[in-house]
């Protein structure tokens, strides 16, 4: 497998066009004006964009061309001498598993050789390399010397994965450099498929997270999921943490579902769930996790939002610009999103006041379904940019503070 000319079509592996350039001409005497003196022509836009083409997916000679190379040294890296396998499967595996890759290794010309470097991709633990009985222990950043290969020797390569915690197919991947002028880079790839040991699942999916959608501090809503054991059999959910004091769980053995599937008793469990009253705004919900009679655990985000319960107008303060010793002044109002609700306001006071002066704010009016503050900014502000953030307070501790952002020019 001989390094091929940078000169040559085959160092490309995109094509590269510049839109607004068609018909741009690459003479000698164009690439010679330095790029500072050479101007857009009249009518293109001055937005010069590029856009990446991988020849392959390209029709006619050039995608033939570029799929039959890759093949060719998909082909050459499968028959070259110095590592094999060079794939390696795992399979199904439970997540949080260790696993280790072996590669044989072997210099294959009739000369030492040296290993010139070796990196991985972010799922390897690890990796080790042995030279007949020496072990090289690989840091992650790459080699910090070169390692001699006998010619001739043997020895093997191992590269150590931890199966992270999600479920699907996770591809790992290891280059080696050589200074085999004919071989001089292999790359080896490890894949597994990491496997929960208790698959959650609901409305006949398995599902990580529950959408709840869109609450409000009064609403109330139910879920519901089903949770079983991978290899069918019985265990036990203990307890549950992580659910915020909205949250209601219990769970219970689905002896209707172990009948339907054939399962033993005790493999499958319903686990229901209410949220609400008494939510907070703005809430998201959280990661509920579940410990088992087993070492084994399972999870499950449960999330929604809660929707505000007061409506600011304007949701944005600005003031334009303030004529210098008039000052100015302009009003919130507040109004309670769901009629039935009810609020009080019990301060008002400033945020990331800039600069620091005697801008004030009052309620001057609420009957307790709106409420109005009113800002004022005094005559006597100096000349420049004024910003701040008005915060008003409620008396109810289920009601975050309600903060408008306002901004002045004083001239």
């Amino acid at each position: 497998m001989k390094p091929e000319p940078v000169c040559s079509l085959a160092a490309f592996a995109t094509v590269i066009a510049i839109s607004g350039l068609s018909g741009v001409s690459c003479s000698e005497k164009a690439m010679a004006e330095p790029l500072h003196r050479r101007t857009i022509p009249a009518g293109q836009s001055k937005i010069r964009t590029i856009r990446a083409v991988e020849l392959k997916s390209l029709p006619g000679k050039v995608g033939q061309w570029a799929r039959e190379r890759e093949l060719l040294h998909e082909q050459d890296r499968r028959k070259q001498g110095w590592l094999q396998p060079v794939d390696k499967d795992f399979g199904e595996q439970p997540v949080n598993t260790k696993l280790v890759g072996k590669f044989e290794l072997r210099n294959p010309t009739d000369r030492d050789q040296r290993i010139t470097n070796i990196m991985s991709s972010c799922a390897c633990q690890g990796i080790v390399v042995w030279i007949g009985d020496k072990e090289h222990v690989i840091p992650k950043g790459g080699l910090p010397k070169p390692i001699l290969v006998p010619k001739g020797a043997t020895g093997r390569l191992e590269a150590r994965i931890l199966v992270p915690d999600r479920q699907g197919r996770i591809y790992t991947e290891v280059r080696v450099d050589t200074s085999d002028p004919d071989v001089s880079s292999i790359r080896l790839s490890l894949s597994t498929i990491g496997v929960r040991e208790f698959i959650v699942e609901h409305d006949g999916q398995a599902r990580t997270s529950l959408d709840l959608g869109l609450l409000s501090i009064r609403s109330t809503r139910e879920f519901e999921f089903t949770v079983k054991s991978r290899d069918k059999k019985p265990f036990v959910v203990e307890r549950w943490n992580g659910a915020p004091d909205a949250f209601k769980i219990e769970a219970k053995k689905a002896s209707h579902l172990e009948a339907a599937e054939g399962r033993p008793d005790g493999s499958v469990w319903k686990v229901r769930g209410k949220v609400g009253p008494g939510l907070t705004e703005r809430s998201v919900g959280g990661l509920i996790h579940f410990d088992t009679d087993r070492k084994d655990t399972f999870e499950i985000n449960v999330y929604m939002l809660v929707k505000p319960s007061i409506s600011a107008s304007p949701s944005f303060l600005s003031y334009g610009i303030v004529p210098k010793g008039k000052g100015g002044t302009r009003d919130i109002h507040l109004a309670a999103v769901d009629p039935a609700d009810r609020f009080e306001v019990t301060g008002v006071d400033f945020l990331d006041l800039r600069p620091k002066t005697t801008v004030t704010a009052e309620c001057v009016s609420q009957d307790g379904r709106s409420a109005s503050i009113r800002v004022t900014i005094p005559a006597d502000v100096p000349k420049g940019r004024l910003s701040g953030k008005v915060r008003v307070r409620f008396a109810s501790d289920k009601l975050p503070p309600k903060v408008v952002a306002f901004l002045a020019i004083v001239r």
